[in-house]
């Protein structure tokens, strides 16, 4: 699969910040052919941890961090041969084993704080949960590890009308020594594209060794073995991607908003106490009735006609 003449510009979506050296990747990314690359932080339970939680009734919550943040300097560049640096975005990947319930709010509050969020379900069950309405994050993100039934796959069919996009990852076909994990993943990645019929669809790596990393070009190969068209093979390397970011900024500013609506309905009357708006009203008003019940100012009484004549 040869490449278009016109140039594109490609984004790499899954950098790991697990990674021993993050901005190297990212500069790694960029040398490879990437024009937006996105630090990734993952977060969640590992299975073990979910089951446990699961027979005691624990709380199973998941605690948000902060994006980790990489400046790129000029001797950086100068290092890597690079003429400028590639444009970086901030991703949480939140890795699901048993179902979340506090999943729509954990959703919105890391939106609040990174351009885009991603969620990784491990089980069907956990699949099931993120294809809910309501529960609306930017990416479902399909580990090639899992092994996730077929009747799972088919609710990803209502995904791209929720503004929602589906990642497929190529790092299994690449990372992997076993033969069988890697078909295994292969027509994993197949079972996805033909629930969600190709839409919606991009690739990235989403390993945390920066080995793995492949180009554009290679990765359009790998494309053609998920299923993907040509067509759709470069989209899922453009402008896929493109249009999840635009999603993820509009749902972003659409949860500030909401947030920014529910703070208005408070005010402060000092540093330290926050009241209701109508809370407020109400004790104003009770003043304002005290102050004139302290008065002695007597109210204007209307004189009566009078109607007897003499």
């Amino acid at each position: 699969m040869m490449l278009d003449t016109k140039r594109r510009k490609y984004f790499e979506l899954n950098i790991c910040s697990g990674s021993k050296n993050v901005k190297n990747a990212v500069l790694e990314a960029a040398i490879l052919g990437y024009d937006v690359v996105a630090v990734n932080t993952v977060i969640g339970h590992s299975n073990e941890m979910a089951k446990k939680s699961k027979k005691k009734q624990m709380k199973n919550e998941l605690v948000l961090t902060s994006p980790i943040k990489l400046q790129i300097t000029s001797p950086d560049l100068q290092k890597h041969k690079l003429c400028s640096a590639p444009k970086i975005i901030y991703r949480l990947t939140i890795t699901l084993w048993t179902e979340q319930d506090n999943i729509r709010e954990l959703v919105a509050a890391a939106q609040s704080m990174y351009d885009i969020v991603a969620l990784t379900p491990m089980t069907d069950a956990a699949l099931i949960q993120c294809c809910q309405l309501g529960v609306s994050p930017d990416i479902i993100s399909i580990d090639g590890y899992t092994e996730i039934g077929n009747d799972a796959l088919k609710r990803l069919s209502t995904v791209p009308m929720n503004d929602t996009f589906v990642e497929l990852l190529y790092y299994p076909c690449v990372g992997s020594s076993s033969s069988t994990a890697r078909q295994s993943s292969i027509r994993l990645n197949q079972s996805v594209v033909r629930a969600v019929r190709g839409r919606h669809v991009f690739v990235s790596c989403g390993s945390s060794e920066t080995a793995c990393l492949r180009s554009p070009r290679d990765v359009l190969g790998f494309c053609s073995l998920m299923g993907l068209s040509e067509e759709q093979a470069h989209a899922a390397l453009s402008r896929v991607c493109a249009d999840l970011l635009f999603c993820a900024a509009r749902r972003r500013r659409q949860t500030l908003t909401k947030q920014r609506s529910s703070y208005t309905t408070k005010a402060v009357i000092s540093s330290d106490v926050v009241l209701p708006v109508a809370v407020i009203k109400r004790n104003i008003v009770e003043h304002a009735k005290r102050s004139i019940m302290s008065t002695n100012i007597k109210r204007p009484v209307k004189r009566q006609k009078n109607t007897n004549k003499a």
